[in-house]
């Protein structure tokens, strides 16, 4: 008894496409569910280096925002500390 096995070029042609659509399809669905442009590395390489150096530079402008507000409130109570101690000698002058 002999088997003989049939190929169907195009039936796997066609389940190539459709296999390689639906691939495609999945990650345009992903791109617009997460409403990213680049959602993997693979999507954009260079986009994602440019991308990744721009969120370190936005993280280090925040960074450096919030030490130069610390430094302003810093300043503000020495220099409410000072008018105290202003306040206090003149008090002390006027009684003398």
């Amino acid at each position: 008894m002999s088997f003989r096995i049939n190929t169907n070029v195009e039936a796997l042609g066609a389940y190539n496409s459709v296999a390689n659509v639906s691939s495609m399809m999945s990650k345009s669905m992903n791109r617009l569910s997460k409403g990213l442009r680049i959602s993997d590395a693979s999507d954009d390489p260079a986009g994602l280096i440019s991308s990744e150096l721009f969120r370190s530079q936005i993280a280090s402008m925040d960074a450096a925002t919030r030490n130069n507000t610390e430094a302003m409130n810093y300043a503000k109570t020495a220099e409410n500390a000072l008018g105290e101690m202003n306040q206090l000698l003149d008090d002390a002058r006027s009684l003398a």
